[in-house]
């Protein structure tokens, strides 16, 4: 078995059986951050010495991109996990520093998982989606994925594009929506493609409620290219989840923002 794990450069490699990863995610979900990961890990290799024999650890320097070099290490790979903000850092304070930076190729993993990766767990700390973790697609798993005009959004999203400009617009929007059934229980991946000469125009507040009564809550920030690109988040949608909702900030000197498509890809978890 072989994973990507966790590191301050972005990933990282395990080996192990699916049954140890499985107790790993489970124990992992009482801490957190990579201290919680580092505890279950141990606490394993106590329980069962030949177990932690087999793991193995690697730590590429970044996985966003795509290199020949990566492309191969993920198709030797059962599974993978990241840290968002590790994932990002370093393209963000490019983006950050030259504002008419294209984007570059994304992994093939990270482009598109729904093809070969199933997203398993997403952990949260401080109601940031900090890590994230994928395991491979098995066979009979495919994923759903909801184009904008998918019946099961209907009444949920607007119509594309989204324009927002501080100029001429509200910096603060709130709102809410009932949530699909079709989302209920289910790990998300929210892809956007959008623009703006700011690096972070806007963030989003989003709450999950169930009777009335919070059950999960995200705050999310995502990346904008001035060129245009693609920013990917995560979120587990607990399965009694009735309604979310959401507070947009869009920041008072942030210049145009746009999100000119969207979709969701969804997948059972764990």
């Amino acid at each position: 078995m072989r994973v990507w794990r966790y590191s301050r450069s972005g990933a990282f490699t395990i080996r192990a059986t699916s049954s140890h990863c499985d107790a790993i995610w489970r124990r992992c979900r009482t801490g957190r951050g990579f201290s919680a990961i580092t505890r279950c890990i141990w606490s394993r290799a106590s329980w069962d010495r030949h177990a932690a024999a087999r793991f193995k650890w690697d730590a590429p320097k970044a996985i966003l991109n795509r290199t020949d070099e990566l492309e191969t290490a993920a198709e030797q790979a059962d599974e993978f996990w990241y840290a968002r903000k590790s994932l990002w850092l370093v393209q963000r304070k490019l983006v950050e520093h030259e504002e008419d930076l294209p984007q570059p190729l994304l992994g093939s993993y990270l482009a598109a998982p729904e093809h070969d990766w199933a997203l398993a767990e997403v952990l949260t700390r401080s109601n940031d989606p900090d890590f994230v973790f994928y395991r491979r697609r098995k066979t009979d798993s495919a994923a759903t994925v909801l184009a904008p005009n998918a019946p099961e959004l209907q009444g949920v999203l607007p119509t594309l594009p989204l324009v927002w400009s501080p100029q001429r617009d509200a910096t603060f929007i709130s709102g809410h929506f009932t949530i699909p059934a079709a989302l209920r229980g289910k790990m998300l991946r929210l892809e956007l493609q959008s623009a703006s000469h700011t690096v972070e125009p806007l963030s989003i507040d989003a709450i999950l409620m169930a009777g009335g009564r919070e059950r999960a809550r995200y705050w999310l920030r995502p990346i904008f290219y001035s060129t245009g690109g693609e920013e990917f988040l995560t979120v587990s949608v607990p399965a009694d989840a009735d309604e979310c909702r959401y507070e947009i900030r869009v920041e008072r000197l942030a210049k145009e923002a746009r999100v000119t498509d969207f979709r969701i890809v969804v997948d059972p978890g764990k």
